[in-house]
């Protein structure tokens, strides 16, 4: 069962898991393992990589215990930018 008990709310999961991403492990990740995923525990900030998804999470419920993670399909997250809303909706005139 989910530890019910979290102590980061979804949007601090999500912009903390961002940060540790990007400032600390997507310039490793991504020479060592395009096309992987990575499931991220924010709070320790340690990782566990898979080629499968599932596997991912559940090396990191084995590693790191039942708790939420974020989850990174390596090589195709990219920083949001300023033109990001322009170009989700370039489409719509």
């Amino acid at each position: 069962m989910l530890n019910q008990q979290h102590k980061l709310s979804l949007e601090e999961l999500t912009n903390l898991g961002e940060k540790f991403y990007f400032d600390e492990l997507q310039d490793k990740l991504e020479k060592e393992h395009w096309d992987d995923y990575a499931v991220i525990d924010v709070e320790q900030k340690k990782y566990r990589v898979d080629e499968d998804q599932l596997t991912a999470i559940q090396k990191a419920r084995k590693a790191f215990g039942e708790k939420l993670f974020y989850i990174v399909h390596i090589g195709y997250l990219r920083r949001p930018s300023m033109n990001f809303t322009a170009q989700k909706y370039a489409w719509n005139f």
